[in-house]
């Protein structure tokens, strides 16, 4: 009875376990894919809001200026294509057209915003920022360094044709840091194409407000972490710095294959389990995102270890009762049963007139 009583006990209290162990993991799981959703869509909004920075840009009075100026002098130049070519092996680090007052004042004006980012956020927002006009010829340069002509270059061509050109991450030499390239077409009042402006922003700078969301989420967490992944599943963020993986992330087909939104857990050898929580990016208003993923993974957690205690408590107090049902019953065998039926066989024989009997 007592065996079977502790026999009882073990299966209810695993079958417990391991239904609050599968509740908890789905409390966790749904937790974290919200936290994986607030930090994409802060990004986004992030990135929209620095892109809708520069692109306003485009709108100065001083920029339209200066480019229908440069615009009107390169029409009495015969043959430009030649002129361009001239001038492709110069490398310029401010204005090819200083001098004009337009355009000194357009510069210190670019110069001005650069320098307000730098103290505002006390690090290099833009590493280049300039204006070509309408024949790809540089016209103002805020900061950075570049060549003198830009019409035959892939983005140049794309911002002139679609209005907008946004580049993919690249490490910049130059530069020392990932950045990515932001392009916008000008047009003038009557929406006529007069040049382009393209501004190199630093990654470090897009994923500012990311990196003070996962401190957030993880500063006081123990088992809990955050990559960021671009479209194609390679790490841009992990293990708490930003670098570009050449190794796709082993799940990367689960979260391909998924909802923009989700989580899934990941067989793990080990007694503790694995969450991965995630959320793809959708963009943000004006800004179609980058299809980049946000990825919160949870490992075993102090919450997860206290379950993991108790069930161990539960077997071991169950082994323990079985142990004792089965060295009670032979004890209660060996000291109140063999007694017993010694007695009654006595009895027996007393009744059938046996008085001989050893009693």
């Amino acid at each position: 009875m007592i065996f079977t009583v502790s026999l009882m006990f073990t299966i209810v209290g695993i079958v417990t376990f391991e239904l609050s162990v599968q509740e908890l993991k789905n409390l966790l799981g749904s937790r974290n894919e919200g936290f994986a959703y607030n930090i994409m869509q802060d990004l986004d909004k992030h990135i929209e809001n620095r892109v809708i920075d520069f692109q306003e840009l485009t709108n100065l009075s001083l920029i339209h200026s200066a480019l229908i100026e440069s615009n009107n002098q390169f029409k009495n130049i015969e043959d430009i294509d030649s002129y361009l070519n001239s001038k492709e092996t110069q490398v310029f680090r401010s204005s090819p057209f200083l001098g004009n007052t337009i355009e000194e004042i357009l510069t210190d004006e670019l110069v001005q915003t650069i320098e307000f980012y730098r103290d505002q956020y006390d690090y290099d927002v833009v590493e280049e920022l300039f204006v070509t006009n309408a024949y790809g010829a540089n016209v103002v340069i805020g900061t950075g360094t570049s060549d003198y002509s830009h019409n035959d270059e892939e983005w140049w061509q794309i911002t002139k044709n679609t209005g907008k050109y946004v580049g993919d991450i690249e490490f910049n030499e130059k530069y020392d840091s990932y950045s990515i390239i932001f392009s916008f077409r000008i047009d003038d009042v009557d929406g006529n194409f007069i040049g382009v402006l393209r501004v190199l922003i630093t990654l470090n700078d897009l994923l500012s407000n990311f990196l003070d969301d996962v401190d957030v989420i993880t500063i006081s967490v123990p088992g809990r972490s955050v990559i960021l992944l671009d479209k194609n599943g390679f790490p841009i963020y992990a293990d708490k710095q930003i670098f570009l993986s050449d190794s796709q992330t082993s799940y990367f087909q689960n979260i391909a294959q998924g909802k923009d939104i989700g989580f899934f857990e990941l067989e793990d050898k080990e007694d503790n389990f694995r969450l991965i929580s995630y959320s793809k990016s959708t963009g943000y208003r004006t800004f179609e995102g980058f299809d980049w993923i946000v990825v919160v993974e949870q490992n075993s957690s102090s919450i997860v270890q206290e379950f993991v205690d108790l069930r161990n408590s539960i077997l071991l107090i169950s082994i323990l009762g079985m142990i004792a049902s089965i060295v009670g019953g032979y004890l209660i065998s060996s000291t109140v049963s063999t007694p017993l039926k010694h007695l009654i066989d006595v009895a027996n024989s007393i009744s059938k007139g046996n008085f001989d009997v050893n009693i």
